[in-house]
């Protein structure tokens, strides 16, 4: 137990660093067992909580680190191995019940943002503090551009099989999945939808929108709301002129694109966001998606600096959610945990089905 004590007053130290954080500052109190990639996450949370507005504070009573910001608080957890090393890092935000629509959004209005919510059951229900306007939705755009794919491979226009040979100047910014080892390679349309659908790939989004004709993508669009009015533009052009910079390096641009508000600037994309209903409802029609030998949940988020969203759906009872947050300064980590619980929350009451028979 005084072991656990001095590891946590260890970590708060690290926590309460004003300046960022390296993984040479950590090594020594994470755990032999835990891979590379996972200690680069462990990183990234402490350099998330860092954040000198969230007051810290350590529980001796629990053996937690209590955190503070605003009216939301949360616990961090920690498990240790048997030389008394960091494995595990968690934050549990706490949250008020939200296991029906009206507590949900009031708890979403605790953000403090330009607010939409959906929830589609047998009919459709709506809540939001921003009647007819447009949202930024970051990644929810990804949403969009895979239905109108499909929906080409639906109509025979392009087949799952077909495939692209990746160039360099295929390669969009800060991209997940696709990189320059996968340069001269081709890829199929079912391998883009994955990556598009999966990883949020912003490569793969690129790449689909030129498969078919911007004529027949607009058709494709239309056909399937003849709302749908938006131009979308590739990820490389926004991100260039948002954080990417050709004349920085990656990490800064990484750094950039968690910090610096951009959507009031125009630089995102903006949709009415019931649109997202329809393509929702598209999506979950196909035979094949990129979650059919998944999980019954499909799931789909979109973040940047000042924008929050996020979609759930359940392929077999066709239910699904989706929010969309909108304001003028970042979100932190503390207040994106407590969204995505009080989601959670929703979800294990409304949209998930604990076995289908």
């Amino acid at each position: 137990m005084i072991m656990k004590q001095e590891i946590l007053e260890n970590l708060l130290t690290i926590l309460r660093s004003e300046q960022k954080v390296e993984l040479s500052c950590v090594n020594d109190i994470l755990s032999d067992n835990i891979n590379q990639k996972s200690r680069r996450q462990f990183v990234d949370i402490i350099n998330c909580l860092r954040n000198q507005s969230i007051r810290k504070v350590i529980n001796p009573h629990d053996n937690i680190i209590d955190l503070f910001f605003n009216n939301l608080k949360a616990s961090l957890l920690i498990n240790i191995d048997e030389c008394n090393k960091l494995t595990r890092l968690e934050i549990l935000p706490m949250v008020n019940n939200s296991d029906d629509l009206k507590s949900l959004y009031d708890c979403l209005l605790e953000l403090e943002a330009k607010t939409y919510l959906c929830f589609h059951d047998t009919d459709e229900q709506v809540r939001t503090n921003s009647v007819g306007e447009e949202f930024a939705i970051a990644s929810l755009i990804k949403v969009f551009v895979g239905v109108i794919i499909l929906e080409a491979v639906e109509m025979g226009t392009i087949a799952l099989r077909d495939t692209y040979k990746i160039t360099q100047n295929d390669l969009s910014y800060l991209s997940s999945g696709i990189t320059e080892k996968n340069i001269g390679q081709d890829i199929s349309i079912q391998e883009l939808l994955s990556y598009l659908f999966l990883a949020s790939d912003n490569t793969a989004m690129d790449i689909l929108l030129t498969v078919i004709s911007d004529k027949k993508f607009v058709e494709l669009g239309e056909k399937i709301s003849h709302e749908l009015e938006i131009k979308i533009v590739p990820t490389k052009e926004i991100l260039r002129r948002a954080w990417c910079n050709p004349s920085l390096s990656e990490e800064v641009w990484r750094e950039n694109a968690v910090k610096d508000v951009k959507w009031l600037e125009g630089l995102d994309y903006f949709i009415d966001p019931k649109l997202l209903s329809i393509f929702i409802e598209k999506l979950m029609s196909y035979t094949w998606t990129p979650y059919t030998e998944l999980s019954p949940i499909i799931y789909k988020g979109g973040n940047a600096p000042g924008v929050l969203s996020g979609l759930w759906g359940n392929k077999y009872s066709g239910k699904f959610v989706y929010f969309i947050l909108n304001r003028d300064r970042p979100f932190n980590i503390i207040e994106e945990m407590y969204c995505y619980r009080c989601v959670f929350n929703f979800l294990e009451s409304n949209v998930k089905e604990k076995k289908h028979g």
